[in-house]
């Protein structure tokens, strides 16, 4: 099996939005279902899309899901746990709370600007 993650989805530091979604920018349940979606969807898509490329597409999102809910050890080379479920609930929801308010506030920002008339 070939695992379908190109190093163009990887940031300056290496790391990718898998890597990211598992040190909190998700919760762990939005993190499951992320690669739950995922594997659901090229699996769907197999015989009309991509055939067995999709398929390696799809055990790659099963794997790392694999790997997240069930770790069997210390990632040594980024010093993060994988399947570490005691992060910090205040500071995820204050993370929420943020990216929310930049949203309503570049949205407002939009609304402003709006030059069409009715």
């Amino acid at each position: 099996m070939t695992e379908i993650r190109p190093d163009y989805y990887r940031g300056s530091d290496g790391k990718d939005l898998f890597d990211r979604f598992e040190a909190g920018l998700l919760s762990p349940e939005e993190t499951i279902g992320f690669y739950k979606a995922n594997a659901i969807k090229y699996l769907t898509r197999e015989a009309d899309k991509n055939g067995e490329e999709d398929l390696d597409k799809a055990l790659t999102y099963i794997g790392r899901l694999k790997q997240f809910k069930y770790p069997k050890n210390v990632d040594t080379t980024t010093d993060e746990t994988r399947g570490n479920y005691n992060f910090d609930n205040d500071r995820y929801r204050k993370h929420q709370e943020l990216v929310a308010q930049a949203w309503l506030d570049g949205y407002q920002v939009e609304a402003q600007h709006d030059t069409r008339t009715d």
